[in-house]
């Protein structure tokens, strides 16, 4: 059998690869893709599983994005390890635009100082393109925990000393940092639970895996008012507008203590700056849409330059938080794409090991 294509084909494909190639090596043909982009799906990484704040975010915001720009904006769920396993996949990903990611803080900022070993530079590899939403996060409790004001929260916490655990997204998220430092303030003994996305830390405080959690409105706004889940107190230095009758921290005597959460877009470093400012002139459109208030948006803080200084200015904040927490916040780094299975780690003030 004749493996070899007619030649009258063969006649035919040649000049037409030759002429592509000749194309591609025009001086502007990189600026033309650039300006044209994006001319094929865009894979955008969320480092949590589905049904995290960062997922939901996501979702909504590729559905607005993909109707402006026209092509699909495609959520791929990569969760573990707080987050890293995720944004590595972005840092190594080709710098072309066609993959993004959707993230929080803690993988660019509160894991930098928690892993010994992170297995990307969020520095040199990830560019931060904007802020897409903000918010406080919410101190939550379930039936099994006695009170329902945040003083009357304490007053159990320091009666039974290590009784109650407490649900994250992961280690290093604003979940855990938060909720860390406010059994510093309070001097009391809470343990840590990790899970991988925000969903399954409501999911614990459901079936009654954990008492407390420190997560965004967003994740816990239904099971507040189905009834399930009590706000006693939201970390923010003034009451959240999303939920006017709760509390801040300061108010239920616990001073010191805030964790605004931010969620932002970022691409691997090295992206073309004309795609970068065509996805924010895109992303700036959103607002106004509705789609924040369904995310839970707090503010309207957005651009690359936000974004940046939101990196930069956290990193310090977080180096403080660890400073005050102790030895026992650190997370030992974790090999290259290994998930991060639930770890328990004691909130308490002292310097002994953690518990597991």
């Amino acid at each position: 059998m004749n493996r070899f294509p007619p030649v009258g084909v063969v006649r035919n494909v040649v000049p037409a690869m030759l002429a592509a190639f000749a194309l591609l090596a025009l001086p502007g043909a990189p600026a033309r893709a650039q300006e044209a982009w994006p001319t094929g799906p865009v894979k955008v990484v969320v480092p949590y599983g589905p049904g995290s704040t960062p997922d939901v975010v996501a979702r909504l915001v590729n559905d607005q994005l993909g109707r402006r720009l026209g092509q699909p904006f495609i959520v791929e769920n990569r969760p573990g390890a707080g987050g890293n396993v995720g944004t590595a996949a972005v840092a190594r990903a080709t710098a072309d635009g066609y993959t993004l990611g959707v993230t929080i803080s803690g993988p660019l900022a509160a894991n930098t100082l928690l892993y010994k070993n992170l297995p990307y530079d969020p520095a040199k590899e990830i560019a931060p393109v904007s802020i897409l939403a903000t918010q406080p996060s919410v101190i939550v409790a379930n039936d099994k925990v006695a009170g329902d004001t945040m003083p009357k929260l304490l007053e159990a916490l320091r009666k039974d000393p290590g009784k109650y655990n407490y649900s994250s997204m992961g280690p290093g998220s604003i979940s855990h940092l938060a909720m860390q430092l406010v059994a510093v303030r309070s001097s009391t003994d809470i343990v840590h639970v990790a899970y991988r996305s925000s969903g399954d830390a409501v999911a614990a405080l459901l079936s009654g895996d954990a008492q407390l959690a420190c997560l965004p409105p967003a994740a816990v706004v239904g099971q507040i008012k189905a009834g399930k889940l009590r706000a006693l107190a939201v970390t923010s230095e003034k009451r959240s507008s999303l939920m006017p009758d709760v509390p801040t921290l300061a108010e239920a005597g616990i001073e010191n203590v805030q964790a605004d959460a931010w969620m932002g877009m970022v691409a691997p470093a090295g992206t073309p700056k004309p795609i970068l400012d065509k996805l924010h002139a895109a992303e700036a459109c959103l607002y106004g849409t509705g789609w924040q208030h369904a995310s839970g948006n707090g503010r309207r803080d957005r651009g690359r330059p936000e974004a940046l200084a939101a990196v930069d200015r956290e990193v310090p904040d977080f180096a403080r938080l660890t400073a005050v927490a102790g030895p026992r916040l650190h997370v030992a780094g974790l090999p290259r794409g290994r998930a991060c299975a639930p770890q328990r780690i004691s909130a308490a003030t002292t310097a002994a090991p953690p518990r597991r």
